[in-house]
This record gives structure tokens, C-alpha cells and sequence, in this order.
């Protein structure tokens, strides 16, 4: 670049034969000039000041950005060029400043020209790269050894993944976020992550995307199946309905903060059996719902499944529901007189992801009859539990689920 001599008169005058800007603003004769007379030198040092000043601050920008010289013994048409060259010159750069970088590919250095002696909040430079990042917190000066170096992220203060810089010849748009005290990387190599939705109802696993640090889960264990209603070979001896199964234990968007990269096995818990009608016994009961896992974050228990009615040796009970989050409804007692009916089921514990198995409804006929509890359905309910009969099963609960946002 060039030599500025085009330079401020008074520049150092504290104001001992100088007007303040208050006199100057005031003076009478700022407006028309210097009347005939003698000129008094407060005045016209001023005037010289005020001028010399923005001479030399547009010398300055001139000299700094083409290679000559800017004097007073230009002609006018030589500091014509000399702008000329200067603005044409920011134009082709987008009037963005252009470096190449130095130091290393992750402490990236770059001399700019004019030099940068402070970053301003806004301030773009562009740097053509040596070469691509390694690790997440690259850092960049754009002077040093006398501006700092500062951390580079990208997006919302996200930090980079290897290769965001991706190599030798990318130009790095980097522009400084004073609220952050950072380097925003306008172009990464990756994309910055948007929102996301991943749904799992079969064992898997989950990868935390790039610049990712927290996820929100909801999900729930498996429900528990319904227990089966008694049977009894003779109506005069009805058996009791067999109990709803409980639902599985579940959250709705728990927050868990996770490394980007970083893979979570998930494990689904599997639906709960329906217990089964054995004639002249009491019902079998349903079967757990299996425990849902997400990594080493969250375990969610299975629902309990439902009691069997009872059935051997008179018993006419129903039974207790199984239990859950929430447990499941009782079985109805089922009743000793002949010809007035038997046991209803109780119905499974619905679950925020799906609704619990019907009751299955009384049947007149002690051995042969009874019908099965319904089963449930979405995710992480619990079945229904069966009527009194040899048909009498219970119904079986639904798996867990895993839905993980980010």
C-alpha cells in the first residue's frame, strides 16, 4: 500500500488558539466568512482543521488500499486515479476483506490489509483456508498477536464438526458476533441441524446429530395383558372375570442432554400376554409388559398384567387389576344363582400413546361359553381382562414406543 502525506493541520491543539466546537458552531462569521479586517487565528485554525481532517482521512483510505503515494503534489487528475484504483478495488473484493490464512488448521490466522486492530460486532472477512478442521473449537485472529483469537461456531453458537472447514481453497465467510464474543461460520461444510423426528417401536439405535445437545423423549414401557375369567363346569358354580391389564410406565418430552455424535441404543418393551381360560381352575393372569430403555437416560417399567378370575372350587371372584401407570380395572364376582349370568372382565389401563383392551362381556353358560378380553391398542396399553368361560382369554397388552425430538 501506499504513504499518506496528505496530513491534518492542528491536530494536536487543545484549544489555546483554537475555537471550541461550541464557539465554532456560534461564530457569525462561520457563515459568511472572514469579513475585511485581520483574520484571527482561532478562526481560520478551525476552518484548517476541520478540513485537513477529512483530507486526510480520505488520503488515508487511498494510500491503504492501491500502491501510491497520496501528496499535495498530485495533480487532481492523479488523486482521481489513486480513488479510482482504491474504490475499484473494494468492489472486487465485494468490499469484503480478503486474506489468506496462516497458522494452522485449527488456529487460523490471516493479515488483512488495511491491518485489523479490533474485530467490530458485524465485521465479515473472507479467508481462503489451508486446510480442513479437526477438532469442534477451531479458533481465528485476524492480526496476531495483537487481536485475540476467538472460537469459530456456526448457527446459533453451535460448534463445528470435523471438515465444516473443509479444506484447502474454501473460503471461510467469517463474520464477528460481539454477544458471543465469536466467529460465526457463515458457510459450513455440513448444514447446521434443523428440528427432527424419530420414531422407534422395534429395538434400535439413535445418533445425536451434528450440533445437537439436547433431545426431548417421550415414550413409554409395554402394557401388561389381561388376565383370563374363571371357569366352572356348572351354572350354579359361575367363576369370576378376569382383571385389565396395566399400562406401561411413560414420560411425555423429557429433556436429556446428549454429545453431538454420540450413539443411544434404544430398547423397546414387548406387549404383555393375555392369560388363557383352563376349565374347572381359576383364569391364568396376563403376562408383564417388558421395560422400555433410552441408553443409560431413562428406564420405564412394563404395566402388570391382569389377575385370572376365579374358577376352582366354587370361587365366583373376580380379581384384583393388574397393576400400571395406571393399573388396569378390576374383574366383576361372578354370581352363584343359576341362570343369572357370570363375570365381566375388567378393562386394561389405557396409556398416553393408546387406548386399553375392552372388558369382555357375562355369559349365561358356566364351561362352554365366556369371551376374550379385546386387545389393547397404540402403544403401552393394557389389555382387557376375559369374561367367565372356557373362551374366557385375556386380551393382550401393546408394546412400548420411543418418539425422540431434537
Amino acid at each position: 500500500m501506499g504513504d499518506n502525506k496528505i496530513l491534518p493541520f492542528a491536530e494536536t491543539d487543545t484549544g489555546s488558539n483554537l475555537l471550541s466546537q461550541a464557539e465554532y458552531d456560534s461564530d457569525s462569521q462561520r457563515l459568511i466568512g472572514n469579513q475585511p479586517g485581520i483574520a484571527r487565528s482561532k478562526l481560520v485554525n478551525k476552518v484548517l482543521r476541520q478540513a485537513s481532517i477529512i483530507a486526510g482521512g480520505l488520503a488515508q483510505y487511498i494510500a491503504d488500499r492501491q500502491p501510491a503515494d497520496v501528496t499535495d503534489t498530485l495533480p487532481v487528475a492523479g488523486v482521481a486515479d489513486c480513488l479510482r484504483d482504491a474504490i475499484g478495488g473494494d468492489i472486487q473484493k465485494g468490499a469484503v476483506n480478503t486474506a489468506i490464512a496462516g497458522g494452522t488448521a485449527d488456529a487460523i490466522t490471516a493479515s488483512f490489509t488495511p491491518p485489523i486492530t479490533a474485530p467490530t460486532n458485524g465485521m465479515l472477512l473472507l479467508v481462503r483456508a489451508a486446510g480442513a478442521n479437526v477438532t469442534p473449537t477451531p479458533t481465528f485472529s485476524p492480526n496476531s498477536g495483537v487481536v485475540a483469537a476467538k472460537t469459530i461456531v456456526k448457527g446459533n453458537n453451535l460448534p463445528l464438526v470435523a471438515g465444516d472447514i473443509s479444506g484447502n481453497g474454501h473460503w471461510l465467510a467469517l463474520q464477528y458476533d460481539s454477544a458471543l464474543d465469536k466467529w460465526v461460520l457463515l458457510n459450513p461444510a455440513s448444514p447446521i441441524t434443523g428440528h427432527g423426528v424419530q420414531k422407534f417401536d422395534s429395538n434400535g439405535s439413535f445418533t445425536v446429530p451434528p450440533g445437537i445437545s439436547t433431545i426431548w423423549v417421550s415414550a413409554c414401557g409395554g402394557g401388561g395383558g389381561g388376565g383370563a375369567g374363571g371357569c366352572r363346569p356348572t351354572t350354579s358354580q359361575f367363576g369370576g372375570g378376569g382383571s385389565g391389564g396395566g399400562a406401561g410406565q411413560s414420560c411425555i418430552q423429557q429433556p436429556l442432554s446428549v454429545v453431538p455424535g454420540s450413539v443411544i441404543n434404544v430398547t423397546i418393551g414387548g406387549a404383555g400376554g393375555g392369560g388363557v381360560a383352563v376349565l374347572n381352575e381359576n383364569g391364568t393372569s396376563g403376562t408383564a409388559g417388558g421395560p422400555t430403555s433410552i441408553g443409560a437416560y431413562i428406564s420405564l417399567a412394563g404395566g402388570c398384567g391382569g389377575g385370572g378370575g376365579g374358577g376352582a372350587s366354587g370361587n365366583a371372584g373376580g380379581t384384583s387389576a393388574g397393576e400400571g401407570y395406571p393399573r388396569g380395572s378390576n374383574g366383576i364376582d361372578g354370581n352363584l344363582t343359576a341362570g343369572v349370568g357370570t363375570g365381566n372382565g375388567g378393562m386394561g389401563a389405557s396409556s398416553p400413546f393408546g387406548g386399553g383392551g375392552g372388558a369382555a362381556r357375562s355369559t349365561q353358560t358356566g364351561s362352554a361359553g365366556g369371551y376374550v378380553g379385546m386387545n389393547a391398542g397404540g402403544y403401552g396399553a393394557g389389555g382387557g381382562g376375559g369374561s367367565t368361560g372356557i373362551n374366557s382369554a385375556g386380551g393382550a397388552g401393546s408394546p412400548g414406543l420411543v418418539i425422540i425430538e431434537w
